[in-house]
C-alpha cells in the first residue's frame, strides 16, 4: 500500500500558522484507510503487509520566513546563512510536531491495526503491526531537507529527492524541475550547490512576499486581518502574484490603508533586489519586467486588472485517467501544483502522470492519495475525497522501494 501527500507547507511561524489539528486529522484518516485497504475483494479481511508514506516535497515552506529579511538568503553559503537554514528548519518542525511525532511512531514500530478473525472480519481488541516506510522527499520550498538527514535517519526516516520502485515501474518526486518558475536552468534547485542565484520563485517568496509580510506583521494591531494576505501569496504560483493580491484587496472590505502603501515599498524593493540577483526562470520572456509591472498595477489605486504573466505549461507526460491503472507501465508521481497545463514530453504514451491539481487551492489538510494493489487491480482512492487534487502511484504489496538520495 502507498500513501502520497504533498505541500503541508508547514512554516516556521513567523509569517505563517500552521494547524496542528489538522495533522492529528490526517494521521488518523490514513489509519482508517490503512484498516479499508485490508477489506479484499472477497469481503475478508487481511491487513497490508507493508505500508509506505511518501511526503513528496514541500512539507515544509522555509522560504516564507522573517530570518530572510536580513542579509542571509537560504541559497547562499557560509555560517550565517546555514545557521539561518537551521533555525527556520527546527522552527517549522517544531510546528510539525504532532506530524512528524506520528510518523516517528510508524516508521519505529509500525501501524497498530487490528488483527483478522476467524471470520474473516477485523478481530476488535487485538492488534497487528504493519511495517510503515517514512520517507520526505525534498521540494522547492524545502530544499534543503538533506541537511537534516542524520537526525531524520534517528527516527527512522529517509530524506531524498527521489523514491522509485523500479521493480514495477514507479517513481515519485516533488517535479519541481520541470517548472520553469522553480527550476530556471532546467535542473532542480536542491542539486545545485549553495551561492548559486534565486530561482524566480524564490527570489518571489523570499525578498517580496516574507519582506511583504514582516512589515505586515509590525502592526499588531491588524496582522490578524493581513496575515491571510501573506498566506495567500505564499501559496500561489509566481504568474498569479498580483492576481491574488488584486482578489484580496477586492474581497477585504475593511483592509487597511497602509497595505497598499507597504505593498509598493515591496514590489519596488523586490524589482530592484531582483535586478541585482538575476533569478533563474526558463521563460522566453523578461520576467523581472513582466511581473514587476502585474505586481505594480496590481496595488494601483484604480484595482484595475493587472496583465496576467503568461503562465507556462510545464515539460511532463500526458495523464492518464485514475482509477485502475495496472496496466500502464511506468507511473510517474508528482507533489509540484501543475502550471496553466502540461505539456507531453517524447511522447511517453506507456507513462502515467497525475500530480497535485488545483495549485494554490487553500486547505487546511493536502490531498492525499491512496493506493493499494489486490492481485493485479490497483485501486486508487482520495483520502479526503478530493480526487481532482490527488496524487496518483502504483505500488503493490511485498516492494522494495529504492531512494536516491539528496
Amino acid at each position: 500500500m502507498l500513501v502520497v501527500v504533498a505541500n503541508w507547507g508547514i512554516a516556521d511561524g513567523t509569517l505563517l500558522s500552521a494547524t496542528r489539528h489538522a495533522q492529528v486529522e490526517w494521521l488518523a484518516a490514513v489509519r482508517r484507510a490503512v484498516i479499508r485497504a485490508g477489506m479484499r475483494r472477497d469481503g475478508r479481511y487481511e491487513p497490508p503487509e507493508r505500508v509506505d508514506v511518501v511526503l513528496a516535497g514541500d512539507t515544509f515552506d522555509l522560504l516564507t520566513s522573517t530570518a530572510w529579511t536580513a542579509q542571509a538568503r537560504p541559497w547562499q553559503r557560509g555560517p550565517r546563512a546555514r545557521a539561518a537554514r537551521e533555525r527556520v528548519l527546527a522552527g517549522a518542525a517544531t510546528r510539525a510536531g504532532r506530524l512528524l511525532a506520528g510518523l516517528r511512531r510508524w516508521a519505529r514500530a509500525g501501524m497498530a491495526v487490528p488483527r483478522a478473525g476467524r471470520n474473516g472480519r477485523p478481530a476488535a481488541g487485538t492488534e497487528a503491526r504493519v511495517p510503515v516506510g517514512v520517507v520526505l522527499l525534498a521540494g522547492d520550498r524545502d530544499a534543503w531537507l538533506e541537511e537534516a538527514q542524520l537526525v531524520a535517519s534517528r527516527h527512522g526516516i529517509r530524506i531524498g529527492v527521489v523514491w522509485a520502485d523500479s521493480f514495477r515501474g514507479a517513481s515519485v518526486r516533488h517535479g519541481h524541475e520541470f517548472d520553469p518558475f522553480t527550476s530556471g536552468d532546467g535542473e532542480s534547485a536542491a542539486a545545485r550547490p549553495r551561492d548559486r542565484g534565486p530561482t524566480l520563485a524564490e527570489s518571489l517568496a523570499v525578498d517580496l512576499v516574507a519582506r511583504f509580510g514582516a512589515m505586515l506583521a509590525a502592526r499588531p494591531r491588524d496582522w490578524p486581518v493581513t496575515r491571510p494576505l501573506v498566506a495567500a501569496l505564499a501559496g500561489t504560483r509566481p504568474a498569479a502574484v498580483a492576481a491574488a493580491f488584486r482578489r484580496w484587496r477586492m474581497r477585504a472590505a475593511a483592509a487597511p490603508v497602509m497595505v497598499e502603501d507597504r505593498w509598493r515599498t515591496a514590489v519596488d524593493a523586490w524589482w530592484r533586489e531582483a535586478r541585482r540577483t538575476r533569478p533563474t526562470c526558463g521563460v522566453e520572456y523578461d520576467p523581472v519586467d513582466t511581473i514587476a509591472t502585474a505586481l505594480a498595477a496590481a496595488g494601483a489605486a484604480t484595482i484595475a486588472a493587472p496583465a496576467v504573466p503568461f503562465d507556462p505549461p510545464c515539460g511532463l507526460p500526458d495523464c492518464c485517467p485514475a482509477g485502475d491503472v495496472a496496466a500502464v507501465r511506468e507511473i510517474l508521481v508528482l507533489g509540484h501544483p501543475p502550471g496553466a497545463g502540461t505539456a507531453g514530453v517524447n511522447g511517453a504514451a506507456s507513462a502515467s502522470l497525475v500530480c497535485l491539481g488545483r495549485p494554490g487551492a487553500p486547505r487546511s489538510v493536502p490531498a492525499t492519495a491512496v493506493f493499494t494493489r489486490h492481485d493485479e487491480h490497483l485501486r486508487h482512492d482520495s483520502l479526503h475525497d478530493e480526487p481532482d487534487a490527488a496524487i496518483v502511484a502504483s505500488l503493490g504489496h511485498g516492494s522494495s522501494p529504492a531512494m536516491e538520495a539528496a
